[in-house]
């Protein structure tokens, strides 16, 4: 049956609301992208690099660095007028007794994208091998990010496993950039979890092999 007014109303301000989400997260890629080309990403990119990962597919994955701050991407998006619970929602802020604090901080970025290319959430690779902190962590879930719904590399991969009719499963993000370096295009990963049947089924329409 057709929408009521107010039914339409409200759909209009969700896909509003959803629209805005993704720039937040767009905007932050961009932030973390700066970061890496900066002196302060100097680690990060020596990191990457050490991983064999070269500049085109570093570019391809819009790798990036949050820097080790407690607020440099906060301070970043509240300086685009985000509001700070739209930080919180998205999984790029925490909260805690002394305040708010940057999810990400000292890490390498690596954006996890859904099927049209837009960011939903992020990997972070830990630089400092004396931090007691864990060595990936990903966004927590979110209205945008579901983790067991997500596969890294996806968008990246989609292509060559339409064209070879074989999908590559691999346990890491760093796996997935490895063999798109090497020109195995079909690789993805899960996202620090078991493989799930929404991953799967995901590949299943996409690929007659799953490897």
């Amino acid at each position: 049956k057709p929408l009521s007014p107010a039914e339409r109303a409200a759909r209009r301000e969700a896909e509003s609301e959803r629209d805005r989400m993704f720039r937040v997260m767009d905007l932050a890629a961009q932030y973390f992208r700066e970061q890496y080309a900066t002196p302060a990403g100097a680690a990060a990119r020596a990191y990457v690099e050490k991983r064999g990962i070269g500049l085109t597919v570093a570019e391809r994955f819009r790798i990036g660095y949050a820097p080790g701050k407690w607020d440099g991407v906060s301070s970043f998006l509240n300086s685009m007028k985000i509001p700070p619970s739209d930080l919180e929602r998205l999984g790029l802020v925490g909260v805690n007794e002394r305040g708010r604090y940057d999810f990400f901080r000292d890490r390498v970025m690596l954006p996890v994208l859904d099927r049209q290319k837009r960011v939903i959430g992020f990997g972070g690779r830990l630089l400092d091998p004396e931090a007691k902190d864990r060595k990936y962590v990903n966004s927590p879930d979110s209205p945008l990010f579901h983790k067991k719904e997500s596969l890294y590399g996806l968008p990246a991969a989609m292509d060559a496993i339409r064209r070879s009719g074989i999908a590559i499963v691999v346990e890491g993000n760093f796996d997935v950039l490895s063999l798109h370096e090497a020109g195995v295009e079909e690789a993805v990963a899960p996202m620090g979890t078991a493989l799930t049947v929404e991953q799967i089924s995901i590949l299943g329409r996409l690929a007659k092999t799953v490897v």
